[in-house]
């Protein structure tokens, strides 16, 4: 498999970990020593410039800690492009609010909404990410925040 093909089925990996809830293929493509650098949904603390850790434990965490509030949760990839060491990929996230999430009891409302996650590959391993989530649309469809008039 050629090196970018490769890098991409890291992070085709990673997502599939989710859909499928299979938090063993994490141990295939998160070195224990990895580091995020994208704040969960709607957290505005200051993170430290490093980041802090994304090994297969912690991204196990945060796939949990999602369908703990959408049971039904679902990524789907919609573009992939790799270059050099990074893989980003733009994906859309959907599932209906059926559990707590943020501090919100269950709304039973329906999201859907895109991300951008890049991750570098080091050896074979997702070493790092960087991710822009539409968390304002999200938090729009769940009823938490009422959209913005049109302008008139």
């Amino acid at each position: 498999m050629e090196p970018l093909e490769a890098s991409k089925q890291l992070v085709r990996t990673h997502f599939q970990a989710l859909n499928d809830e299979n938090y063993q293929l994490l141990d295939k493509v998160h070195h224990p020593q990895g580091r995020n650098h994208a704040q969960s949904a709607l957290d505005l603390s200051d993170w430290p410039e490093e980041g802090v850790p994304f090994g297969p434990r912690e991204v196990q965490g945060t796939f949990e800690w999602l369908r703990r509030g959408f049971s039904n949760l679902r990524v789907d990839i919609l573009d992939l492009l790799a270059e050099g060491d990074k893989v980003m990929a733009r994906i859309e996230m959907t599932g209906v609010h059926d559990g707590e999430f943020v501090g919100l009891e269950p709304t039973h409302r329906s999201w859907k909404y895109e991300h951008v996650h890049i991750f570098r590959i080091e050896d074979g391993w997702i070493t790092e990410h960087w991710a822009v989530r539409e968390d304002l649309k999200a938090m729009i469809q769940l009823g938490v925040i009422a959209p913005p008039a049109p302008p008139t």
